[in-house]
């Protein structure tokens, strides 16, 4: 109701002054219980010749010719104004304060969440990154050993490159089945419903609710399946590739070896994919003690 009232600034005609407030014709279109009829009467002044034959007496003077003169006379005429109500603006306002503070607290409340949310993904991503580090340097062994072993300094400098190279590039590619999900199709479709509206009634000293009918849009299924992008994932036109994003979510551990090939050029590794997985690594050298 409050948007569809302005505020306007206005100058009185009579006295010129300048207000601030709404126009009692506007907000009776919305809230006519705000708006009344007030009766005010106002004084017309008429302006008119008067012929005041010879030998009358006019203004204390007795004439002795015939005078046409310019006689002001006055007529006071009902007129009918509308006025505002102030009393009965205050639990609108007042409601719509309450709404806009449980709007706010809702908000909070969601923005907690979603920052406990994001502690957590945060969390779950070294986890991740860490524990497939672990299990791909345990996969593919070190240089100069026969049976190698992982030292847990070995597995924490891997998670900290995966993670350095997330949070720079965190688009890992990915297969096509893995980036297209099948979901059902909907359609936007008007409906007109019934909502529950307030106001005061000043007589009764209550609020009394009625009902108004609004028409929203909603998604209506088809009963079809279609197949669409991930939200996680993306087409690369120019190289045919799909890449999922894996900033938050952590990496699994084909991801990490894909991420660790990245790294090549700059971290002095050499990554022998595998014939049949060429995210599986085969062979790791040399040691990572240069991948920080």
């Amino acid at each position: 109701m409050i948007q569809n009232v302005p505020v306007r600034d206005y100058t009185y005609i009579e006295s010129g002054a300048p207000s601030t407030g709404f126009i009692a014709q506007e907000l009776e279109a919305v809230y006519p219980e705000a708006v009344s009829d007030y009766q005010i009467h106002r004084i017309v002044e008429h302006h008119g010749l008067r012929t005041i034959p010879a030998g009358t007496l006019y203004k204390g003077v007795l004439t002795t010719t015939t005078l046409e003169v310019d006689e002001i006379t006055t007529e006071t005429v009902p007129e009918t104004v509308k006025t505002i109500a102030p009393m009965m603006l205050i639990p609108i306002l007042w409601k719509a304060v309450q709404e806009q503070q449980a709007q706010k607290d809702d908000l909070d409340s969601k923005c907690k969440a979603y920052e406990d949310r994001l502690a957590a993904l945060e969390q779950a991503q070294k986890a991740s990154a860490a524990s497939a580090a672990g299990a791909l340097v345990q996969e593919v062994g070190l240089t100069g050993s026969a049976t190698p072993t992982v030292d847990e300094e070995t597995v924490k400098k891997t998670a900290d490159a995966v993670l350095k190279e997330l949070g720079i590039n965190p688009w890992v590619e990915i297969t096509m089945a893995e980036a297209w999900e099948e979901v059902e199709e909907t359609v936007p479709t008007e409906v007109v419903k019934t909502v529950a509206k307030y106001r005061p009634n000043w007589e009764t000293m209550v609020t009394e609710s009625y009902t108004l009918e609004e028409k929203v849009v909603e998604r209506t299924p088809t009963g079809r399946k279609i197949k669409q992008l991930r939200p996680d994932a993306r087409f690369d036109e120019n190289s045919g590739k799909y890449y999922k994003w894996c900033g938050l979510g952590g990496a699994t551990p084909s991801q990490t070896a894909a991420v660790l090939s990245r790294l090549l050029p700059t971290r002095n590794l050499t990554v022998v994919a595998s014939a049949t997985d060429p995210l599986k690594t085969s062979s790791l050298q040399p040691a990572l003690a240069n991948s920080r």
